[in-house]
């Protein structure tokens, strides 16, 4: 019994995770390479096969039902396509090309021609594929065909080869192959190495079961007897149990360094998925197997099996929910707000150790590296800085010349590539603008594609990064913005493509962070000193006119009156009169559009001024809540942040005027203007109670474009200050304008 419930339990763990692993890398890989469909295809015949093995061997071998011809038949075509699905794929692996010479060639074509001696003849042989001639013992089998021993000989031979071949394959150097993909197969290669001397040595156990059935022996060579077919139950244990092995490595490859894919790095999250599987599948067979084979009654173990099911549906579930919620914590502060405006508005140069404690949280936290450096580059270096390094463990990396950095990536698909020679694990491109990937970028060019010249310390042997790129020329190529050098991960885990594209995107977004504080921070300095200059200009101008031209322009006229009899002087007398009076003109609509007694009343009486002479018929009611305090705290404002603040608060009430009521005149409308100075600042509220700014955003509030709005907000900001619009809980709209100096 302890030998059927072993037996089956390991077909089932074949049959499962064979499966798992056909269906993840045909739905996951790229369908566009063949190495994907001879991999994902190849395991799935495997998994077709293990079906049929765990049909016969639950039905037992002694039976002779029809159902056991069925099994016995359907097993042929995965055990003969299978080996030659994994000589296929480790010759893809390894780069062979049918139109290029290789070392294997004259071996593919022995392989293929035992192929076809084998399947010639099954097609000869009906014998063969009839299992009660098998059951019924060896010589009733081969006495029905003598070919049939031949043809066994050949399908031993011909699964030896397939097995045995592609260690000679891992052993051989790629002669050409982008750098991701030599790392990944160097990192790939003992497990692969493993996997095919698994499999050697279960074609190994088979040949030397076949060699046992063919022995002659004085007992009845049949599947009746109870000795012989417990000794055929324990060859075909080791031989499962050997599969079994090998596809659970081979599964660890799979998921740890994406060979067999098309991709060049593993994905996130197929590990974890993989190893759940692998538990899954033993956890399973060993209920199912005890349940077939034990005294149960079967019932039980179909209902047990259910219970295991819906418990390991459950765990994935809550482990998929607690991932989730690890990756948000992760990602948070680099979607979270970096106070940005705030930093503009109050002038503040970038925080260092913010933005390290940011860099920190990302190759700790969302990369587990043990070091990392970034290096801006481009037009980004003078404004981000100098280097970002993380090193906690005091683990440093050689910065190679900003020059060499940039020549790693020529081009703007070149996304990242092994750094071994500065003693860190992955090198990634910053582009500027955050460029994002095509679908192909990334991906090899094919193997044995002959590479280009290798790049500045590139190891040999290895083609350079440009060497799996599209043509530059199909699109422009955004500037290096700069380079992330990532150390080798603390678990010992190779980096994964969304890790590596994770580190692209917060590198991008630490640069873009650092160059716009530093660039917005100039611009708003510049600004404030423009303003203040125009300012300074504008008044000076002013004074000259009215306190010199003016005077010295009457003078000449007076001067030049007396001789009114000469034409020439009448003339000049005419003409400098219309230019005085232009200039007055002038003078007088520039006072006029400033503020009336903004500079000799105050700001609070001007806006009372303004409320009565603009827009006294405007609204039902005005409350006034303005304190002395505040009064006096808005008084001793500079002059054009005053100004400022008053034709900000001359557009919101405006704003209130025109879109309050929302098309009905007869909607009562009411204003409160309230001023109050706290917290170091001056507060100008503006509240109406009309239909407000629920249904959408403050521009269509402002009415259409908004421009108002950002232009009074921008002069706010350059002089420190801010303008919120907002809806109110009871209706109506709240503008506030803010400015230190409380």
């Amino acid at each position: 019994m302890y030998l059927d419930w072993a037996v089956l339990a390991v077909s089932f763990y074949n049959t499962i995770s064979l499966f798992w692993l056909g269906l993840t890398v045909l739905l996951n890989g790229d369908r566009r390479v063949l190495g994907t469909w001879i991999s994902g295809g190849g395991l799935v015949l495997g998994g077709v096969l293990f079906v049929s093995h765990t049909a016969i061997m639950g039905r037992g071998l002694s039976s002779l039902s029809l159902g056991m011809t069925f099994w016995w038949w359907v097993s042929w075509v995965p055990a003969i396509a299978a080996p030659l699905a994994w000589y296929g794929v480790m010759l893809w692996h390894a780069g062979f090309h049918p139109g290029r010479p290789h070392p294997h060639r004259a071996w593919l074509l022995g392989v293929v021609a035992l192929l076809a001696g084998i399947l010639a003849g099954l097609i000869l042989s009906s014998t063969v594929s009839v299992y009660r001639y098998l059951s019924a013992g060896r010589d009733a089998y081969f006495s029905q065909l003598p070919g049939v021993a031949l043809l066994f000989v050949c399908y031993l031979l011909y699964s030896l080869l397939c097995y045995l071949l592609p260690l000679d394959l891992l052993r051989r150097p790629v002669a050409a192959a982008p750098p991701i993909t030599a790392v990944a197969r160097r990192q790939a290669r003992p497990w692969l190495a493993a996997v095919s001397a698994l499999l050697l040595l279960a074609g190994v156990v088979m040949t030397g079961t076949a060699v046992w059935a063919l022995l002659p022996r004085g007992t009845l060579t049949t599947l009746a007897n109870p000795t012989i077919e417990t000794m055929v139950k324990r060859f075909d244990l080791a031989v499962a149990g050997l599969v079994a092995a090998a596809v659970t490595l081979l599964g660890r490859a799979i998921v740890g360094y994406a060979v067999f894919t098309g991709h060049l790095l593993p994905r996130r999250g197929f590990f974890r998925q993989w190893r759940s599987t692998v538990i899954l599948a033993a956890g399973f067979s060993l209920v199912v197997s005890v349940a077939w084979v034990g005294p149960v009654h079967r019932f039980y173990g179909l209902l047990l099996a259910a219970l295991v099911m819906t418990l390991f549906h459950v765990l994935s579930s809550w482990r998929a929910f607690a991932e989730r919620e690890q990756f948000m914590a992760q990602i948070g502060p680099f979607v979270a707000s970096q106070g940005l405006y705030d930093r503009m508005r109050e002038g503040a140069p970038p925080d260092p150790a913010e933005l390290e404690s940011l860099f920190a949280t990302l190759c700790r936290d969302v990369l587990g590296a043990r070091a990392a450096v970034l290096v801006p580059a481009g037009s980004l270096a003078a404004l981000a800085g100098p280097p970002l390094v993380y090193a906690p463990g005091g683990t440093r990396m050689a910065v190679p010349p900003l020059a060499e950095l940039t020549a790693w990536f020529p081009a703007s698909e070149s996304r990242f590539r092994p750094a071994g020679q500065v003693g860190a694990a992955w090198a990634v491109a910053l582009r500027q603008g955050g460029a994002r990937r095509p679908d192909d970028a990334g991906r090899t060019a094919g193997a044995g594609q002959a590479p280009p010249d290798a790049l500045p310390g590139e190891p040999a042997g290895v083609a350079p990064a440009a060497a799996y790129r599209r043509d530059p020329a199909a699109a422009a190529e955004p500037a290096l913005g700069g380079v992330l050098l990532l150390g080798e991960k603390l678990d010992g885990n190779p980096y994964t493509e969304e890790e590596l594209e994770l580190a692209q995107a917060g590198g991008e977004r630490l640069l873009d962070t650092l160059a716009g504080m530093e660039l917005a921070g100039v611009a708003m300095r510049l600004l404030r000193e423009r303003v203040a200059q125009v300012k300074v200009l504008e008044n000076q101008g002013r004074r000259i006119l009215h306190d010199q031209v003016l005077p010295r322009l009457h003078t000449a006229i007076l001067q030049l009156s007396a001789r009114r009899g000469d034409p020439a002087v009448s003339d000049a007398v005419v003409e400098l009169t219309a230019a005085h009076r232009e200039i007055s003109d002038l003078m007088r609509d520039v006072t006029a559009n400033l503020p009336r007694g903004l500079a000799q009343q105050g700001l609070a009486a001007a806006l009372r001024g303004l409320v009565q002479s603009e827009f006294g018929g405007e609204f039902n009611a005005v409350a006034w809540e303005m304190d002395a305090a505040a009064e006096e705290a808005a008084g001793r404002l500079a002059p054009f942040v005053a100004e400022v603040v008053y034709f900000a608060a001359r557009e919101l009430l405006r704003n209130a005027a025109c879109h309050g009521r929302g098309g009905d005149v007869s909607r009562p409308l009411r204003l409160r203007v309230g001023l109050e100075a706290s917290g170091g600042e001056v507060r100008l509220a503006v509240e109406d109670n009309g239909v407000g700014v629920d249904a959408g955003p403050a521009a269509e509030w402002a009415g259409g474009s908004g421009s108002g709005l950002r232009f009074h907000s921008t002069m706010l900001a350059a002089v420190g200050g801010r303008l919120e619009v907002l809806p109110l809980p009871d209706g109506g709209t709240r503008g506030v304008v803010a400015v230190p100096g409380g």
